[in-house]
């Protein structure tokens, strides 16, 4: 009887071993995928100042800090294409927003000319920023400084199909600019 039972403890520590193997080989599939669906695939090629690596100032930020890769003097509402130093590859259905970094457009008056400036898929050149200048005064702008973010985006796929009229079925309709006051 001690055999017995010893041969039925040792077959149950068996399908117990081999389940929680198989438990533990599907939470690491689902742990992939899982973090293969969170984490765009987007690619880094450093052409300038190896420091300029895009990167978030905190864990759970959304944008990627991005350094200028010159210094740059900007008089008054002057504008100015500025390289960053890198390439970027963003993976199909993907694409990249350049937008201001907020302590700069309030604390300098510098910001993004176009904002948001879109990076495609597909684009493999260097990422400028078109800079403005808000401020009364003269700004200079120094290599490595952080003039913007880069957040990573998914597109929605989508079509534009012309038609001869619209619905023309809103609350709104076509009221615009001003429509709903200015208080």
């Amino acid at each position: 009887m001690t055999a017995t039972l010893a041969l039925a403890v040792s077959i149950i520590a068996l399908i117990l071993i081999v389940g929680l193997t198989i438990m533990v080989i599907d939470q690491a599939r689902i742990v992939k995928a899982c973090k293969k669906a969170y984490f765009s695939p987007v690619t880094i090629d450093v052409v300038g100042d190896k420091n300029n690596v895009p990167a978030r100032a905190h864990a759970h930020d959304a944008g990627f800090d991005a350094r200028i890769n010159e210094g740059v003097h900007l008089a008054p509402g002057e504008r100015a294409l500025v390289t960053t130093g890198i390439r970027l590859g963003v993976p199909e259905g993907y694409y990249v927003a350049a937008v201001p970094r907020s302590g700069m457009a309030h604390k300098v008056g510098v910001t993004l000319n176009n904002a948001p400036g879109t990076i495609d898929a597909g684009y493999e050149g260097i990422v400028y920023l078109n800079l403005i200048n808000h401020s009364p005064k003269h700004v200079v702008l120094h290599k490595g400084d952080r003039v913007a973010q880069l957040i990573v985006q998914r597109v929605q796929p989508a079509i534009m199909r012309q038609v001869n009229a619209l619905d023309g079925d809103t609350a709104r309709g076509t009221n615009g600019h001003g429509s709903t006051g200015v208080q």
